[in-house]
């Protein structure tokens, strides 16, 4: 009997052991070592990829031509916005219309004028100055001016130095309505949007390589540019840039009105004793020495590491201005046609801009020879390869015998609606093509550790995303651009943070050999008492049978 009782507690105290072995050792253990994974919602990620982005565009005509029949016009108008496409283009852009008389005052300024020139000149410093509200426009908006067909002798389409057009009207109402949607089209640049476009699905490089595609610098919240200057012969040309004053003089207005879209840090720098090994050759009874266009790339790599681009995070454009040495002075650049480049320069997608700029030194004169380089000539070039850098069109392309664009500031008030467009669906693409990669990796990888501030960046840029295809497709372009901006920035960061690395090259196999040594010596003792346990069991059934 005494040997029943031992024998019973030496069982409930196997007993107790294995239970709590099994139900609140290896839970614990299970709970202690388990990967810590802030709640994604993936569903939601990867069905942003369905969501196709939508530009609505409003638009105001502003009826001065009394012939028009503004009901009949609307009706086609209308007709028009209906009208699908044969290709499902993307991104999906519409238009808001919206219609009026011209009021008295804007009557009276035409009345005034009898050159489309002159009329904008005064409209687009009203909306400069915003002087009354009817001159207010807000981000996106377009005005179409629809004058009598013998106010002036301009072409059919003009567009203008802000945000407006002009149409000499001559048409009936079906044919007007055609016009006026060509223009708008033209106004907001709805070809290049299109072709620019890079969907979430292929943005990682499967949509084929286009020119215009390649060339220009790819949204990002700051970047740098950085003008050199290169004298490789210091000693016998002394020269100087005024940067500072031609940066505030062609650039502050620019940089401005861009810094809705990126913050830009502006630099400069003179690079002396640097020569380039620029193979030229001079014709028999020349006076100048030639480049060919080709060759040019190449001289980009041993200048390279001396221009210090790689010094900052941000992305960098360079604007180099190369002074030849006095033996290849003139140098002129020749393209494969054997013709003379007038601007003497040539550009590198996404790198900048190259221009050689000759200074003659006279006979007999003192050495170093000094001169002072003038800013209009390489600041005029290094704008318009900005303008090509930046995504916009050579306004040159726009224009045709029915159609002028007036001169006036760098970068139009439209042509910065496109540049907020681009880069909203640009940025929107890469933001859903990020959210969607993250979302299949931490869903196929199981040990990756999700922190909180990786699962709130995500949830942040899903949020930002949503309101910003919701805003774009409502007109609200700076709101939509913003909130496009928010979730290319958050989903950038979760995508790259450091904390997704820490568990993900710690394979299985080496989960075992490091648990093992852990669990055996403990799993030994647990095994053998429930063997006993399990004879105990066996005797005692025996003894009741």
């Amino acid at each position: 009997m005494e040997n029943h009782v031992v024998g019973f507690n030496s069982v409930i105290t196997t007993s107790i052991f294995a239970l709590s072995f099994i139900l609140i050792g290896v839970p614990l253990w299970w709970k202690t070592t388990e990967v810590y994974r802030y709640p994604i919602p993936y569903d939601e990620c990867q069905s942003l990829l369905l969501e196709a982005i939508k530009h609505t565009i409003p638009v105001k005509l502003v009826i001065e031509d009394q012939t028009v029949q503004q009901g009949l016009l609307w009706e086609e108008l209308l007709n028009l916005s209906h009208e699908r496409t044969k290709e499902s283009l993307q991104p999906v852009i519409s238009f808001h219309w919206s219609m009026s008389s011209a009021s008295d005052e804007e009557q009276e300024l035409i009345n005034k004028f009898h050159s489309i020139s002159d009329l904008d000149s005064v409209i687009y410093l009203n909306e400069k100055t915003a002087r009354t509200e009817i001159y207010r426009k807000k981000d996106g908006q377009s005005e179409i001016f629809i004058l009598n067909q013998n106010y002036s002798s301009d072409p059919k389409f003009t567009i203008g130095r802000g945000r407006h057009g002009y149409i000499i009207n001559n048409e009936n109402s079906k044919d007007l309505a055609k016009s006026i949607k060509v223009l708008a089209k033209k106004i907001s640049q709805v070809d290049r949007l299109q072709k620019l476009y890079t969907p979430p699905s292929s943005y990682g490089g499967d949509k084929k390589p286009d020119k215009d595609r390649m060339r220009y610098l790819r949204s990002s919240k700051k970047f740098d540019i950085t003008f050199s200057l290169i004298v490789p012969e210091p000693q016998i040309l002394e020269a100087h840039w005024d940067i500072e004053d031609a940066v505030h003089a062609y650039l502050k207005d620019i940089l401005k009105e861009l810094g809705l879209i990126s913050t830009i840090n502006v630099k400069s720098q003179i690079l002396y004793m640097t020569s380039l090994p620029i193979s030229t050759h001079r014709p028999s009874g020349e006076k100048e020495f030639i480049v060919q266009s080709d060759h040019l790339p190449s001289l980009i790599n041993p200048i390279e590491a001396k221009l210090g681009s790689d010094t900052s995070v941000h992305p960098n454009l360079n604007f180099v201005l190369y002074v030849p040495t006095r033996e290849q002075t003139p140098l002129r650049i020749y393209d494969s046609k054997g013709k003379s480049l007038p601007s003497n320069s040539f550009l590198l997608p996404q790198w900048g801009g190259f221009m050689i700029y000759n200074c003659p030194i006279p006979e007999n004169s003192t050495l170093p020879h000094h001169i002072t380089l003038d800013s209009l000539t390489f600041m005029r070039i290094f704008l318009s390869q900005f303008r090509l850098l930046l995504g916009l069109a050579d306004k040159d392309d726009l224009t045709d015998d029915s159609c002028q664009i007036l001169s006036g500031p760098v970068i139009s008030k439209w042509e910065m609606d496109f540049l907020l467009r681009k880069n909203a669906q640009e940025q929107l693409s890469a933001s859903i093509s990020s959210l969607s990669s993250l979302s299949q990796l931490l869903q196929t990888i199981g040990n990756i550790v999700i922190q909180d501030d990786v699962g709130q960046k995500i949830h942040l840029a899903l949020s930002s995303s949503k309101e910003s295809l919701n805003l774009l497709a409502q007109g609200h372009l700076l709101e939509g651009f913003l909130k496009a901006q928010y979730a290319f920035v958050a989903s950038d960061e979760a995508f790259f943070d450091p904390s997704l690395l820490a568990l993900l090259y710690f394979p299985e196999d080496q989960k075992y050999a490091i648990y093992i040594p852990l669990f055996l010596p403990i799993s030994i003792p647990v095994i053998s008492s429930i063997s006993n346990l399990w004879k105990y069991w066996k005797q005692t059934k025996v003894k009741k049978d």
